[in-house]
């Protein structure tokens, strides 16, 4: 039995979207820790690996493996200003996805060393997520009109899921029971059956993305505008 859940939405503004900070626990203020571009547009840590970090600015991808201390730059899985954003496999450390917008995925499996092409090379892909209990499991956003894929094969193959749902724009998987909530130009979508089946919660369209309680599975919080 899945228990009911308050969905709220909100939009968000980071002041800071262009450089990275820093705060060490039982100090006052910030530091700025920005890799030498200094122009930074999300930063995501290696599930694994609490010094691993990886950062992406403009085409460029940076990575620290002391916790920001420094950066080094890495080669770009695609050309310049193609790359939209970084995704942390949640089960294996090292390897990271990049979703290259008009050119499809991107994979590394060694820290970001080399990269090579993983899925879709001749689609835009606007979304891209994992079950954070699974790592087989990958979703995607992506075509014209954009459709949600599945893969449960590590992204061998993929399936479309929730086409019924309109023209789909953000989807997250909750860390609690797996279930995917899928935002589409026709409103929130939520599925218990891994996308076979689906029950709208909202006419709210077009969300960035959600964002889960950490403890509340009933809790989710859904934005528009950019988050880091």
């Amino acid at each position: 039995m899945h228990p009911p859940f308050s969905f709220k939405a909100f939009s968000v503004v980071v002041a800071f979207s262009c450089m990275s900070f820093g705060s060490v626990a039982g100090t006052n203020g910030w530091t700025n820790v920005s890799p030498p571009g200094g122009i930074v547009r999300s930063i995501i840590f290696d599930s694994k690996d609490p010094n691993l970090v990886f950062a992406d600015g403009p085409g460029v991808i940076y990575r620290s493996t002391d916790a920001g201390r420094s950066w080094e730059e890495l080669s770009s899985p695609t050309t310049p200003r193609s790359q939209w954003r970084l995704v942390v496999s949640p089960t294996q450390s090292g390897v990271v996805y990049s979703v290259n917008g008009k050119r499809g995925i991107s994979v590394s499996t060694d820290r970001g060393d080399c990269w090579s092409f993983f899925a879709f090379p001749d689609e835009e892909v606007s979304s891209l997520t994992m079950d954070p209990t699974n790592g087989s499991h990958l979703y995607a956003i992506a075509g014209f009109p954009p459709v949600l894929h599945k893969s449960t094969d590590g992204g061998v193959s993929w399936v479309h899921r929730g086409r019924e749902t309109g023209y789909a724009h953000s989807v997250a998987v909750s860390p609690f029971d797996g279930s995917i909530f899928l935002s589409t130009s026709n409103g929130i979508h939520r599925s218990l059956t891994g996308g076979t089946s689906w029950i709208k919660t909202s006419d709210l369209p077009l969300l960035s993305g959600f964002i889960f309680h950490p403890k509340k599975p009933e809790v989710v919080f859904g934005f528009r505008g950019n988050a880091v």
